[in-house]
This record gives structure tokens, C-alpha cells and sequence, in this order.
């Protein structure tokens, strides 16, 4: 029977594509100067911010009539260094047809930590008898911070060693926590991206699902140290071709930071002072003090220092050392960042709480942030795309998720889908599904909640995520009155 072609939809004229976060909500920074520096001579510790964060959940630290939650620290190796952990379970009775209850384990992304997820714990144990691991990666959050080996990213085998600071440790973790039945792996931006290599290492036969919320590294490009047509290698190639590649191929990370990590009078500034804020992601630890200087020095004179920034970026500067040089005036900045990303949340105390816990966070001793410029190329372009080892090797259902305004490339997601399901179409398992959760950025768990929770709880549940084929389609979920927008790789073809 001939089947009948339909388009594909070109994902760039999907409605609010070519949005910015600047076009959500933004609220007023809650820390004045003043303020900033109190903070910053309190002396509260990151576990103390952490446990009042926590503390807004019904279930914790005492439990409730269906909830239990406790933190746990998972030594990992002989050194004393451990997996920070918040560990929740729904105790009430599971009766799904003999099958266990699901058990999900959470990563954060770059420079996050587990609280970021803070609103999301109670929906995604929504299932009875589920059991979450929200942990903090080694070397972020309240996890031990170990010093980030120093590892060039000149080679795949060295890029694999830099994965390998964190998916070792995750493996470690997870055979000491006994989580030995096949477990749900759900992972946001480069957590995502770690996610992948952890299952290509060590989850087969381990982890049943995958979740990607807004995965970082997915699409190819000239600076993948698997692209042998090139015949020049990454580090070979002149500052201006590297600066030129991430400038075409890369995502737009100005987004992650344009009108939040800077004073709020300088939001209105012209396109130049915007490229440049686009480089702040890219100084390095192994930068000296007069070199920082003089870069933001350039910065603020509205130069384009890009190429300069580009060349830097090997030297592995991290992004929260800008937070840390800020010192009493971290909680300022911060707050200004928290107060856009977090702009859903409705409560100002929690607000605060949560730029209290980020700040202490951002301040403490960097370690695995360097691992950054070790996996990701300049323009956050990975060292080995997700689209060049995933697709053929992946045997488990992976739902990818992504923001209706995110920064991260939606073309790509949908493509690796797609991808996935030319090698998996006649199979059982490893089909790939795709989503935009409507009205939300980067950070789509906390921009729409609800349409988050429904699409991951129903895709974990084992049900078909599938609730309509065109754009604006209505459907209700467990309260989710605003559906998200969805689309199905390879309907189209």
C-alpha cells in the first residue's frame, strides 16, 4: 500500500522558536548591595541553605502520610570523597500488574545542583512506590569536590577520561546505593550529555529509560575530534577558525546569561555589548588574575573579545569564577540570575532561598566545572557529539525534552531522534521521543512544571506520550490544563 509523504515541519517556525528567555517573566533582584555583602560574611553553610530549600516539601525532614525523604552521602572511593544525595520514596502500596515501581535516579546540569529540582520531587514521585535519587555530580553541589585532573582535550581518549571524572564515580555510587534493578536515568543539559556516556559505558542492561531534558552537546560539528574529513584537528586550528565554528555552529549560551548575570542597566545595551556577553562562558582556570582583568576590562569596554575568549577557553576558566571573583557581591549577581531562571516560582521566600543555596553553591571550590571545557568545544560544541555515538547504540525508549524558548538547538534534538529510530523502528525498545514543553527556556522543570511532570510521568509510566500530532492540540493530565506542544520524530516522513 503506497504511503503518503507529509512534509517535515521546519522546527524554525514553530511558534516561539526564535523567542529568548527575555521574553518570560523576570523578577527584581531580591539582594541589594548591602545585603550581598551581609550574606557573604554570614557564614551559614551550603547544607544549611540546602536543608531550608528542602524544607518547603510536606515530606521533608519529617515524613508524610505517602512520602519519606532523607539526604544521603555515598563514599565513592578510598580518598573520602563521596555522592551527595536526597533520596525520596512514595511509601504508599504499588499494585502495577506484578511490575516493579519505577526507581529514577536525577543529575543537574552545569554548575546546578539537586535543589534546583526542588518544585519537581513531589510530581515526579507521583507513582506510588517510586523511589527518586536526586544526587549532586562529583565535584558540584554538596558532592565532594575533588581537584578536576588536568586532562587535554586533544584526543576522544582524553575527552572519555574527563567523562569518566563523573560517570566512574556515578557507577561507583550506584552499586553502593544497591540500585541493581534496571533504574530510570533523567539528566538536564550537560548532566544530559553524561547521562549518554554513562549509558554507553555502563547502562546497558542497568538503565531501562532515559530522560533528556535540554541535553547539551547533540549536534555535529567542525570541532568534534571525530570529524576526520577535516584533516585539522581541534587544538591545530587557528583561534579565528575555532572562534569563527563556534560563532556558525554553535548554541547561542548568551541566552543562558544575557540580562541575568549583570546589572540590570546593562540588559538594554546594543548587539555588541550582547556578543560579548556570550563569551563570559569561555575564560579559564588556568588563567591569571590580570588576564581575567583585563578580559572583563575588554568586556566592559565593548570590544569583541571572542577570539580572545575562544583561545582562553583551553586554559579551562570556569564561568562561576566570575562569581567567585564578585565575592561579597556574589549574592547580588546571583540573585539577578535565580530571579529570571526561577521566575515561575511564585514565592519570594523561596526565591531567596534559592539564590541563598545557588550563591553558597557558586562560591565553594570549583572542581568538576572544569570539566567543561574539557567535554565541550568553543560554542559548546561537544568534543564527541551525542549524534555520532548515540543513535546506533542505544536499545533502551529515551524521551528528549526541550523548551519552547530554550537556547539548547531543537533541530538537533529532533534529529538524533530521528536518527535513533531509523536504527530502532522494527525493534521493541530504543525508540526515541520528542517534545517542546510550551511557555518554557533552558530550564523547562521549573518554567512549566506541570506539562514537564505530565510528559516524564507518563513516559516513565510506560504509557504512550503521544497525545496529539499537530500544534496547540488540548489535553487534560492529572492537572495539566495546558498541554505541551509535541511532536513525534519521524511522523513526518
Amino acid at each position: 500500500m503506497a504511503t503518503t509523504k507529509t512534509a517535515k515541519p521546519d522546527l524554525t517556525k514553530l511558534p516561539g522558536y526564535s523567542g529568548t528567555l527575555k521574553e518570560l517573566p523576570v523578577k527584581d533582584s531580591l539582594y541589594t548591595v548591602p545585603g550581598s555583602f551581609k550574606f557573604y560574611f554570614k557564614g551559614n553553610s551550603a547544607e544549611y541553605y540546602e536543608k531550608q530549600l528542602l524544607s518547603n516539601l510536606p515530606f521533608y525532614p519529617e515524613p508524610n502520610e505517602n512520602r519519606r525523604a532523607e539526604v544521603v552521602n555515598t563514599p565513592v572511593d578510598d580518598k573520602g570523597n563521596y555522592i551527595h544525595e536526597f533520596y525520596i520514596e512514595n511509601t504508599a502500596s504499588y499494585d502495577q500488574n506484578g511490575e516493579d515501581p519505577p526507581e529514577i535516579v536525577l543529575i543537574h546540569g552545569y554548575g546546578a545542583a539537586l535543589g534546583f529540582f526542588f518544585t519537581n520531587f513531589e510530581g515526579l514521585t507521583s507513582i506510588p512506590g517510586t523511589k527518586l535519587h536526586a544526587i549532586d555530580m562529583l565535584g558540584f553541589g554538596l558532592s565532594s569536590r575533588p581537584n578536576f585532573p588536568r586532562i587535554k582535550a586533544d584526543s576522544v581518549d582524553n575527552v572519555k577520561k574527563a567523562n569518566g571524572f563523573f560517570i566512574d564515580s556515578l557507577e561507583k555510587w550506584r552499586i553502593s546505593r544497591g540500585i541493581n534493578a534496571p533504574f530510570v536515568l533523567m539528566a538536564h543539559s550537560l548532566g544530559g550529555y553524561l547521562a549518554c556516556a554513562y549509558y554507553l559505558k555502563y547502562g546497558k542492561g542497568k538503565v531501562s529509560k532515559m530522560v533528556m531534558i535540554s541535553p547539551v552537546g547533540v549536534e555535529r560539528s567542525d570541532l568534534s575530534l571525530l570529524n576526520d574529513s577535516n584533516g585539522t584537528p581541534e587544538q591545530d586550528k587557528s583561534v579565528d577558525e575555532q572562534y569563527r565554528i563556534a560563532r556558525e555552529q554553535g548554541v547561542d549560551v548568551k541566552r543562558e546569561i544575557s540580562g541575568t548575570m549583570m546589572p540590570k542597566e546593562e540588559e538594554q545595551e546594543n548587539e555588541t555589548t550582547s556578543k560579548a556577553i556570550d563569551d563570559r562562558l569561555s575564560i579559564a582556570s588556568d588563567a591569571s588574575e590580570d588576564e581575567i582583568s583585563s578580559l572583563m576590562t575588554q568586556v566592559r569596554g565593548r570590544v569583541q573579545p571572542g577570539k580572545l575568549l575562544t583561545g582562553m577557553w583551553e586554559k579551562n576558566f570556569s564561568p562561576l569564577q566570575l562569581v567567585r571573583i564578585m565575592g561579597p557581591f556574589a549574592a547580588k549577581l546571583t540573585s539577578i540570575w535565580v530571579g529570571s531562571r526561577f521566575s515561575k516560582v511564585e514565592n519570594e521566600t523561596q526565591i531567596r532561598q534559592v539564590t541563598d543555596y545557588s550563591t553558597k553553591i557558586f562560591l565553594t571550590k570549583g572542581s568538576g566545572e572544569y570539566g567543561l571545557t574539557r567535554i565541550l568545544a568553543p560554542g559548546a560544541l561537544a568534543r564527541i557529539p551525542l549524534l555520532d555515538v548515540i543513535p546506533k547504540n542505544i536499545d533502551i525508549d529515551t524521551l528528549w525534552l526541550y523548551g519552547q524558548y530554550d537556547w539548547m538547538s531543537k533541530k538537533d534534538g529532533y534529529k538524533i531522534c530521528n536518527e535513533i529510530n531509523s536504527y530502532t523502528r522494527d525493534k521493541k525498545h530504543g525508540h526515541a521521543k520528542f517534545r517542546i514543553i510550551s511557555n518554557a527556556g533552558h530550564h523547562l522543570y521549573v518554567d512549566n512544571r506541570k506539562d514537564f511532570e505530565y510528559q516524564v510521568m507518563k513516559f516513565v509510566r510506560g504509557g504512550e506520550t503521544r497525545q496529539h500530532s499537530s500544534m496547540g492540540g488540548s489535553t487534560n493530565f492529572e492537572g495539566s490544563s495546558e498541554p505541551s506542544t509535541i511532536i513525534e520524530p519521524g511522523e513526518f516522513e
